[in-house]
């Protein structure tokens, strides 16, 4: 082969090398590293990673809460057993979607940010508890809240946000 020809070859090589030595670091090292083009789920979350996770599970609770709207009631105001629409949080699997009839809505289901340690907690008048595992809430009514004073809180510990603590409050009156 004439020199030019090696010369063309060694310059592709090192531009290919280079090429694959940016995307490698972009993609693979930590978020500190790599800058704020990383993935998400690593290091502290960033403002777009936290509006987003906070509209989609407030748009899950959202969708749940006007899945009453067809529900048929009973005199009191309470559902009557037709209606199976259940918010399910899963802290064990760090996730939280719908079920309506045993099914689940894919598109009302979501993954929390991951690297965090999540707790489900409901605290009513009389005091509050953590719901381990997965808890399966179900509306009981129209205006059910102002007989039934219970508020949620969903709380993910880790990636440094704040003190360490991510926080999402919702009760069934909230709206």
């Amino acid at each position: 082969m004439e020199k030019r020809t090696w010369v063309k070859l060694i310059i592709t090589m090192l531009v290919i090398a280079g090429i694959g030595a940016g995307i490698y670091r972009q993609w693979y090292w930590g978020a500190e590293a790599a800058g704020p083009g990383a993935v998400w789920g690593t290091g502290r979350p960033s403002e777009a990673e936290q509006a987003y996770y906070r509209n989609r599970i407030g748009k899950i609770i959202e969708n749940w809460q006007d899945s009453r709207r067809g529900a048929e009631y009973d005199d009191k105001g309470l559902f009557k057993n037709s209606y199976n629409t259940l918010l399910v949080i899963d802290v064990a699997e760090n996730a939280m979607w719908i079920e309506d009839g045993g099914r689940v809505q894919p598109e009302n289901h979501v993954e929390f940010p991951s690297n965090m340690e999540w707790s489900f907690y409901r605290t009513t008048s009389q005091g509050g508890s953590e719901l381990p595992g997965q808890t399966r809430l179900k509306l009981r009514g129209y205006n059910s809240s102002q007989r039934f004073g219970e508020e949620f809180y969903l709380v993910g510990v880790g990636r440094g946000v704040g003190r360490g603590v991510r926080q999402i409050h919702f009760s069934f009156g909230s709206r």
